[in-house]
């Protein structure tokens, strides 16, 4: 099994597992409507994904040939900012939370 995203109270008790052993999984952080947005590999590349708090509706958003990671939900939940990077490149790039409108901030290496 490789890394999972899992959630639990503060006080460590209700650990729950909420990824598959479908790739990797990594980088967590909750939206304002409390839904979850992870990295997970495809193939060997980041994707983008999101889920709901249960683990469930899992959507990809992202499809990019270049590994998408460490995503921020930005401050008015419009927007996921994250980096886009491989060997030989590194970037800002940002999508509206549901994947749509992907946005390169060039000049960001």
């Amino acid at each position: 099994q490789g890394y999972m995203v899992a959630k639990m109270n503060l006080d460590g008790t209700d650990l729950v597992i909420l990824t598959d052993s479908q790739g990797d999984c990594g980088a967590p952080c909750w939206t304002p409507d409390h839904k979850i947005i992870f990295q997970r590999d495809v193939r060997g590349i980041s994707q983008l994904f999101s889920m709901d708090a249960k683990g469930e509706s899992v959507k990809q958003l992202t499809e990019q040939k270049i590994p998408c990671r460490y995503p921020s939900v930005s401050p008015d939940g419009k927007m996921i900012v994250f980096n886009l990077s491989d060997d030989s490149q590194s970037e800002l790039a940002s999508i509206d939370l549901d994947g749509k409108n992907f946005t390169r901030w060039k000049g960001t290496k």
